[in-house]
């Protein structure tokens, strides 16, 4: 069999395709679902995140340090003690910089001041939760992928995602830990798509990463445009995907957790 990575894509939904390589695959009995939770919205937290709780299950929560317990695109963030409490009760906490800017864009007016948001942004986390920070989330969809910003990523924390469109699923055989994907979930997303992004990930022992954003019971304008957020999901959709998931043969770990049992 080649040793050269192919990439399949497969159809999986009259509008949307997933991807992934197969010759390099490496199929485990278990597959993992991450649920993560970019930009830690309150509402999200007080809707989904402590759902998870209850559960017992955890999430990664990514934040960024100036805007705890402010606000994140005209939305009010977790503070200090939301994020302490979701961390004590197995939450994995991420920086997602200090003010949530396009490091890309920020790097070409003010290099210095973008390489700050991955470094002190962890060093701001850190004392803020009073625990060592190891993921870093790159603020924004797809908008950071240059190698100059991975790079200095990689100088300080262990895990590091970035965030796709498309649905992504990661195999141990050649998953790099810093170079990790995470699926944006939209609410043009239905709740059956993600069901079937989580049965094939079930069935063929793949990691998938579920990027939401704000979850709760009102969606809310976007701060870029005059339209309702696209990264929102109800509540109740929420719960449903979430009740689909422990239904199957898959494990729900937090990021740093998935990297760990893959011992990557």
């Amino acid at each position: 069999m080649s040793n050269i990575m192919s990439i399949y894509y497969y159809y999986i939904d009259t509008t949307y395709y997933f991807y992934y390589t197969y010759n390099m695959l490496k199929k485990r009995k278990k597959g993992i679902v991450t649920i993560a939770f970019d930009d830690a919205y309150l509402a999200t937290y007080k809707n989904a995140v402590r759902h998870l709780t209850k559960l017992k299950l955890g999430s990664t929560i990514a934040v960024a340090a100036d805007l705890i317990g402010k606000t994140c695109e005209k939305r009010p963030v977790m503070s200090k003690i939301n994020l302490k409490a979701a961390m004590h009760a197995g939450h994995e906490i991420a920086s997602h910089g200090l003010a949530h800017a396009n490091l890309r864009k920020l790097a070409t007016k003010n290099k210095k001041a973008s390489l700050m948001e991955i470094s002190g942004s962890k060093k701001k986390l850190a004392r803020i939760i009073g625990s060592p920070v190891t993921s870093f989330v790159f603020p924004y969809i797809e908008k950071n992928r240059t190698r100059a910003l991975r790079l200095e990523a990689r100088k300080y924390y262990k895990y590091i995602r970035i965030t796709s469109k498309k649905p992504y699923f990661e195999s141990a055989t050649f998953m790099d830990p810093r170079e990790l994907i995470g699926f944006a979930v939209r609410k043009r997303h239905s709740v059956k798509f993600l069901n079937r992004l989580v049965d094939y990930a079930a069935k063929e022992g793949f990691w998938i990463i579920e990027v939401f954003h704000l979850v709760g019971k009102r969606n809310t304008l976007s701060a870029h445009r005059k339209k309702s957020y696209r990264f929102f999901m109800h509540i109740k959709d929420f719960k449903k995907h979430l009740a689909h998931i422990r239904s199957k043969n898959i494990r729900v770990l937090t990021m740093r957790a998935a990297v760990k049992k893959l011992k990557i």
